[in-house]
């Protein structure tokens, strides 16, 4: 019976946090309130989601139905752009936990929904997993920001949440707000940047789901606007192609953990297939800033490689994506001398 015990929960605490909310915003009370029954869910869904049954499960979307509402009510003041934001302290170290817990929930909705046949849990409830998961990202994206990043956990969390949305939903992200793709963006540059090595992992991992699924519309249609075209005109035609120029850089360049070689790689091959002309483009631009001949043939030669070795194409087939793997892996070792000496 706890999921009718969440039901019940969300609906005791729903006056209080609009009564409380329409004046402050912010109240001290309804805050520590709606907090912990955050963490309460994010127990639940944690530990007895996985293995509660398919007839239950209409109890429970509306029950974090009802809960994003409440979070939403409660927190109205802090979600307004307008808001100035203070410097990290102890309450933002609350806030930002408080936000990684709606992830979390977030995130064992889509895990769940996996296994969940869908369409039977849903006979019952006018809400369903995916239209709360989408709802949520509504709500958590415009929230996040580079301070709230830098907390331990929170980066991690979203990036590993929205691969697990472009994993589950794909067909959803065309229909998705250009707006709320630009913030994806933002916080995808951040992430695949960011030292931490588990959070840069996921986010050269969301952001090679975003791109084979786009790449995967555009050749099963054959239409210029499929895929995300509509989000990457309304909100940067450019994004791909910045994407490609960000890995590229940290492959070659950058010092880092050697395990994120591979996740790096998977990226950047589905952002070539993307951007193949421009790919060609940005190439031959490195090559002419070379100062040497014999540099620029060298290079030349190992580009070559890199697109061509060991029967490579741009599919994202497992068996592909290991030889492009081990591509990287040689082009690396064999230009980072000599280009970082240009």
């Amino acid at each position: 019976h706890l999921q009718g015990a969440f039901m019940h929960i969300a609906k005791s605490v729903t006056p209080f946090a609009y009564g409380k909310s329409a004046t402050t915003g912010t109240d001290g009370g309804g805050q520590l309130i709606i907090r912990s029954i955050l963490k309460l869910f994010c127990l639940f869904m944690t530990e007895q989601l996985s293995t509660t049954t398919n007839d239950l499960l209409p109890g429970v979307y509306t029950g974090c139905d009802m809960l994003l509402q409440i979070f939403v009510e409660c927190n109205r003041l802090r979600m307004d752009p307008k808001t100035k934001r203070g410097k990290l302290n102890s309450e933002e170290n609350e806030w930002a936990s408080d936000v990684t817990n709606l992830i979390m929930i977030l995130t064992e909705l889509c895990d769940r929904d996996i296994v969940s046949f869908e369409e039977h849990a849903a006979e019952n409830t006018k809400v369903s997993a995916e239209g709360i998961v989408f709802q949520g990202m509504s709500v958590i994206l415009p929230l996040i920001t580079e301070e709230i990043l830098s907390f331990p956990d929170v980066a991690y969390r979203l990036f590993y949440f929205l691969g697990t949305v472009v994993q589950v939903y794909p067909t959803k992200l065309s229909s998705l707000d250009p707006a709320l793709f630009n913030s994806i963006c933002q916080s995808l540059q951040f992430g695949i940047n960011d030292h931490r090595v588990n959070v840069c992992r996921t986010s050269f991992e969301c952001l090679a789901s975003i791109a084979m699924y786009h790449v995967s519309e555009k050749r099963k249609s054959q239409n210029n606007y499929s895929g995300l075209s509509k989000q990457l005109i309304g909100a940067n035609t450019t994004v791909f192609i910045d994407f490609l120029q960000s890995v590229f850089t940290f492959v070659v360049f950058s010092t880092y953990d050697s395990s994120l070689l591979d996740p790096a790689s998977n990226a950047l091959l589905a952002l070539i297939a993307c951007e193949e002309t421009n790919f060609e483009s940005m190439l031959q631009q490195i090559i002419a800033s070379q100062p040497e001949e014999q540099v620029k043939e060298r290079l030349q030669q190992s580009f070559k490689k890199l697109v061509l070795s060991n029967g490579v194409t741009l599919s994202f087939d497992r068996l592909n994506r290991n030889k492009f793997k081990k591509n990287v892996h040689e082009f690396v070792n064999e230009v980072r001398g000599f280009m970082r000496k240009r």
